[in-house]
């Protein structure tokens, strides 16, 4: 392990970098102030962050320059090690490189939920997973030219996926506690969800910062027009702001929670339509 280097990343553009396995900490030179979402290294340096901000390194994370993703979607997860060149972000983006992360091109993941973390298989570079809210697992076979479905059983937010040392053998946590096994891959592949499925769903897009410190801009879908009602709620189910009453037109929305009336912790940002409770993200104050 003391070839690898060992880093990590976060608000302000922050990269901290280890070469003695996390014994002491240095800051690295990253180039950027915005939030960074996800960080790795042992094979290729890469990090990436809010509005499409994708890093890398060629001096073993000493200093980092930014690569055009084409995108200004924020960026959540990458796998492990980032030899495979892969990245995935809000709306069910998935990027992939052929040339070490110097150019990237979209995947169809058939999903506009949000994907926060990705992991290659062991044995075959083609087998790759994605994870992401409401449950959303994606799996492909032939490194991302047809992504599939897999039941999760859940409706958790997931939030990151171990296959690493196993091919049939992996792991996916999220949202309250969740965690999920699979000793067969994942199990069958439920076919591509149509255009129209995906779509169909009132959800929330993005939540941004998570954690916040004092504002995050809320931007939810509405597949028809509604009456809405979005709430936040602390953890003992106390209504702490209400941030829209109100009947809107279908499409993306987009407002600001401005947190400052409240203490730090974690909250509940529920959406209903028409009086329905539709879904529910968490979120931290710092």
């Amino acid at each position: 392990m003391g070839d690898f280097r060992w880093f990590i990343a976060g608000d302000g553009g922050v990269i901290l970098r280890s070469t003695d396995q996390g014994t002491t900490w240095l800051p690295a030179q990253s180039g950027t102030s915005v939030r960074l979402n996800a960080v790795a290294g042992g094979f290729a340096d890469m990090a990436v962050g809010e509005g499409g901000t994708i890093l890398r390194s060629t001096n073993q994370g000493s200093s980092w320059f930014p690569v055009a993703s084409g995108t200004t979607l924020d960026l959540h997860g990458l796998p492990m090690f980032a030899n495979m060149n892969l990245v995935v972000g809000d709306q069910g983006l998935i990027l992939r490189s052929t040339n070490n992360g110097v150019s990237w091109f979209t995947q169809n993941g058939h999903t506009a939920n949000r994907l926060s973390a990705a992991e290659f298989s062991v044995a075959g570079p083609g087998r790759i997973y994605c994870v992401g809210d409401d449950g959303t697992i994606r799996k492909t076979m032939d490194s991302g030219q047809t992504w599939f479905a897999q039941a999760s059983g859940t409706s958790e937010n997931l939030n990151a996926v171990f296959f690493y040392l196993n091919d049939n053998v992996g792991y996916v946590v999220g949202d309250n506690g969740t965690i999920l096994k699979t000793t067969d891959g994942g199990g069958e592949v439920t076919g591509v969800p149509s255009a129209d499925e995906a779509s169909s769903k009132v959800r929330f897009l993005s939540i941004a910062p998570n954690p916040l410190r004092e504002r995050a801009t809320v931007e939810f879908l509405l597949p028809a027009p509604a009456d809405v009602d979005l709430r936040v709620f602390d953890v003992t189910g106390a209504e702490r702001a209400s941030l829209l009453r109100g009947f809107l037109a279908a499409g993306r929305h987009e407002l600001e929670w401005d947190s400052r009336d409240v203490p730090s912790g974690v909250y509940f940002i529920r959406l209903e339509t028409d009086g329905i409770p539709q879904v529910t993200r968490r979120l931290a104050r710092l």
